[in-house]
């Protein structure tokens, strides 16, 4: 977090099931290296009590982070990501050119989580979980 703000300043809602952050890019939001808080650590010390994570955002991306602050709120949470009835927007600036103004990217990911890395494949393969991208080119 930058040094002249407060992790209150991040907050962008909350209430009794819930607390949303706006994580700038940089800080892990959980495992962060044993010198450096996470967002998750930092969060349950504003709330002072454990908190569910409910999804990640990549270290160098920014952008909403959710956290449950009930065990009921984490699994409906969950159960709605899980059953594709929430949608997550994603924003990014890129360099070059791309062939569509729109389109649907398919790849399959498949965590490795002792190297904190993931493999990711063109063609469907066992133990690999599909991920579908859908973007629309909004602006130059």
């Amino acid at each position: 977090m930058k040094a002249d703000k407060n992790i209150a300043d991040y907050i962008i809602y909350k209430d009794n099931q819930v607390i949303a952050f706006n994580k700038p890019a940089g800080i892990a939001v959980q495992s962060a290296k044993k010198d450096e808080k996470s967002l998750h650590q930092l969060a349950e010390i504003y709330c002072k009590h454990p908190l569910g994570v409910v999804h990640r955002l990549d270290q160098p991306s920014s952008g909403i982070v959710l956290f449950a602050k009930t065990k009921k709120a984490l699994v409906s949470l969950n159960q709605q990501l899980q059953e594709r009835k929430v949608s997550k927007t994603y924003k990014a600036i890129i360099g070059g050119e791309m062939s569509s103004p729109s389109g649907e990217l398919i790849h399959y990911i498949k965590r490795n989580g002792k190297m904190r890395r993931a493999e990711v494949s063109d063609v469907e393969k066992e133990g690999f979980k599909k991920a579908v991208l859908q973007y629309e080119i909004t602006g130059k």
